[in-house]
């Protein structure tokens, strides 16, 4: 078991779950992720797919340096059981 580091001030230390995800990769201002999330959802729905309770983002790029209309972002949606 890895031990996780003391948190300090507003940042945490957390465990994301493993297994099978739906991964989405999503380019543009991050005013769009909404959307995304629902096309996401669309998608899985479709597929039949079901999706778990811990959701999350990976911000790829640097949005100090990077356009937003540039700014890649991966949507993460793990597969429910």
């Amino acid at each position: 078991m890895i031990e996780s580091p003391e948190s300090s001030g507003r940042a945490q230390a957390s465990e994301l779950p493993g297994g099978q995800a739906v991964v989405a990769r999503y380019i543009g201002p991050y005013d769009g992720l909404a959307e995304a999330w629902k096309q996401v959802n669309a998608w899985m729905a479709e597929h039949g797919v079901n999706g778990g309770a811990a959701t999350w983002e990976h911000y790829v790029s640097d949005p100090s340096v990077t356009p937003p209309e540039k700014l890649e972002t991966r949507i993460v949606w793990p597969i429910g059981g």
